[in-house]
């Protein structure tokens, strides 16, 4: 899933976003207030190669 599409879905009214591969994706300024983001991936490409963020388990997750 890209950004654009998380941000649709979401504006849409979606909270469910269970194990979804947000792999790559920018999303630090974004909040999502009583999304569920279980398992869902947040590798980032970062400087010194991938770096994962895991929210395994969380049920709200607010991306700051």
């Amino acid at each position: 899933m890209n950004a654009e599409e998380l941000l649709r879905r979401y504006a849409a009214g979606e909270r469910d976003f269970i194990g979804v591969d947000l792999r790559g994706i920018e999303l630090r300024k974004c909040h999502f207030e009583a999304a569920n983001f279980s398992q869902a991936d947040f590798t980032l490409r970062g400087d010194n190669g991938w770096e994962s963020l895991s929210v395994e388990g969380l049920g709200a997750f607010v991306v700051c």
